[in-house]
């Protein structure tokens, strides 16, 4: 057996659970398809750096929901770019995509369906009660879209304590929008 068939060792078996993942997160029967594909490539493609075997469950769902996202973001920016050409614009019956305008508006977070303002609120909310140390460096990561090098640099620590530390503020953030929701803590 070559190095690369080692990657797809135990990945076939794992499909119809990644397409169940992926058909809960989208009712989209070709973009359940065109994820649960593109999950498997990047599986197995990947599978050498997973270093944690016992945790490839988890790992490809994460590869799911980040495929996913990107497809969903895909699509949305196609429809919207369709939208942006003038003489699309002003021919009959140009209406706004509703597909669209749900991509951006709704996010599902612990299964439950939140507006965009809302989700915004609550998790700015959770940032201002973290303390001083963690909201400045969540905010150097996403406000100021720093790298964790800099980061590093910034608060005088490792590249990877930055990204296990940013790890943790995440958590406890999505935790704290959970309890705002009134969903169950995870």
């Amino acid at each position: 057996m070559s190095e690369g068939d080692a990657n797809w060792d135990g990945l076939a078996e794992r499909r119809l659970r990644i397409e169940q993942k992926v058909a809960g997160w989208s009712r989209d029967k070709s973009c359940v398809d065109d994820v649960v594909q593109e999950t498997m490539i990047r599986a197995a493609r990947y599978r050498g750096g997973l270093r944690e075997e016992q945790r490839i469950d988890s790992w490809i769902d994460r590869i799911a929901w980040n495929v996913l996202k990107s497809h969903l973001s895909r699509e949305a920016r196609r429809g919207i770019s369709l939208m942006e050409h003038a003489e699309l614009d002003v021919a009959e019956g140009r209406e706004e995509d509703p597909e669209i305008q749900f991509v951006e508006a709704v996010h599902w977070v612990s299964d439950m369906e939140v507006e965009s303002c809302r989700l915004a609120a609550l998790l700015e909310g959770a940032i201002r009660t973290l303390p001083d140390h963690e909201r400045r460096m969540i905010r150097a990561a996403y406000t100021q879209q720093m790298s964790p090098a800099a980061i590093g640099e910034l608060f005088g620590v490792r590249r990877a304590l930055v990204k296990s530390r940013l790890y943790r503020i995440r958590q406890k953030l999505r935790r704290r929008v959970i309890q705002a929701l009134g969903g169950a803590q995870c």
